[in-house]
């Protein structure tokens, strides 16, 4: 095969992506931070790999609902830039090189009509399998299924993983990068594509890189990394489980807001939570660093979406603010503040003792909640935002309270 981008000469890959043209192993593992090139690297590869007669590639990501508006026009895009575009043709499901007949299939594991790993392993002919953000897959068993499937006779057989980084105790890292011999690795991270990247977001990464060294480390430098000694939370307390929504007793959409919206502020931690019988589910995180006008349109715009029950806010940080500003966009909302009269760790404890007792699951994966809470050292740094929000949601869904209670 011609060296990475041969046939595309308009585009100039970093050279630490030669090895995607050239690796010879099972697996292949590309990590690193965001606003690397990963994606880009690799999607380049796969096109040029359907000059090669005879190839079928599968491209999957674990939470996909259709690809024709997600993943075809990201990799459609990527076809223009490379100005090779009108060489294939594009469907819903699939992109084929109009000269050799080879095709790349577009396809989620986890979609809106149920989990896929069977349809997918049934697949024949498959030579080439890429799973981008591969740190969301839940489990390895499941995995396996797919991995197994890819064992084309004629054809050299890849399996492509790209993920952001892993936590040490994660499955993915046990696996391929302490057990699995047959593997190459690419690392990259921000710093190896700064040409190609704006400003606002190198801007970006240096402040993080100030203000929380932790998340900068894992989000931009891409490394892995593990639980802090004196952390609450431990990563073997976070037990991924998916729900049906419609089977919840209960939703709401729990909010911490920070005082102020600049660059250096606090995050607002905005954190769905749901509950049925007398487990909990985490649904979705939207924590950021947001305007009052901003967190309140999400927070709203998750209120309807979960068809919640309640939103509920902290008042010792701007709740009597909070149902102020939420009035302005919806008069209707339910919305009940809390007070807190307890320091952060006493507040917390009671939650940490239900993900102890298993009856917390996290329904997706929450990168920067769960950085949070298994780094967070309760005797020093900054608020956590994202794990007060999670706080209060199971507090008011799961523990024992009254109208206008305070913890």
């Amino acid at each position: 095969m011609q060296p990475l981008t041969g046939l595309i000469p308009k585009i100039t890959i970093n050279s630490k992506y030669r090895p995607l043209g050239t690796f010879k192993s099972r697996y292949l593992y590309l990590y690193g931070g965001r606003g690397s090139g990963k994606s880009f690297a690799v999607s380049l590869y796969l096109a040029q790999l359907t000059y090669q007669k005879g190839h079928k590639i599968l491209f999957t990501r674990y939470t996909l609902a259709t690809a024709n508006k997600s993943i075809i026009p990201e990799f459609q895009e990527k076809l223009k830039i490379g100005g090779i575009e009108s060489h294939f043709n594009i469907t819903k499901t699939s992109i084929v090189n109009k000269k050799t007949g080879s095709e790349i299939i577009f396809a989620g594991i986890k979609t809106s009509s149920g989990n896929q790993t069977a349809s997918l392993k049934s697949l024949q002919g498959i030579t080439t399998w890429v799973y981008e953000e591969f740190e969301e897959h839940p489990d390895e068993q499941s995995f396996d299924s797919i991995d197994l499937s890819i064992r084309s006779k004629d054809k050299q057989n890849r399996i492509i993983l790209v993920s952001n980084a892993l936590h040490k105790e994660s499955w993915q890292y046990k696996r391929f990068f302490e057990n699995e011999n047959d593997i190459e690795f690419i690392y990259t991270s921000y710093k190896d594509n700064i040409r190609n990247l704006n400003e606002n977001f190198l801007q970006k990464a240096e402040r993080e890189k100030e203000i929380n060294l932790a998340k900068y480390n894992k989000n931009f430098l891409g490394l892995h990394y593990q639980d802090d000694e004196n952390s609450l939370w431990k990563w073997d307390h976070i037990v991924k489980r998916n729900i049906d929504p419609n089977k919840l007793d209960r939703i709401v959409v729990a909010v911490d807001p920070a005082v102020t919206s600049g660059k250096n502020s606090d995050e607002t931690g905005i954190i769905v939570c749901g509950k049925v019988g007398s487990e909990g589910y985490v649904l979705e995180d939207r924590s950021g660093i947001y305007t009052p006008n901003e967190w309140s349109q999400i927070i709203i715009s998750l209120y309807n979406k979960w068809k919640a029950d309640r939103v509920i806010g902290e008042v010792n940080q701007g709740g009597d603010m909070i149902e102020a500003i939420l009035r302005t966009t919806n008069k209707t909302v339910s919305y009940k503040a809390v007070r807190a009269s307890r320091g952060k760790t006493t507040r917390a404890e009671p939650i940490l003792s239900l993900y102890e007792q298993g009856m917390i699951y996290h329904a997706g994966n929450f990168a920067d909640l769960e950085l949070q809470m298994t780094t967070w050292n309760p005797n020093k740094g900054r608020s956590p935002d994202r794990i007060d929000a999670l706080v209060w949601g199971f507090t008011e869904l799961l523990l024992q309270k009254s109208s206008g209670w305070v913890i």
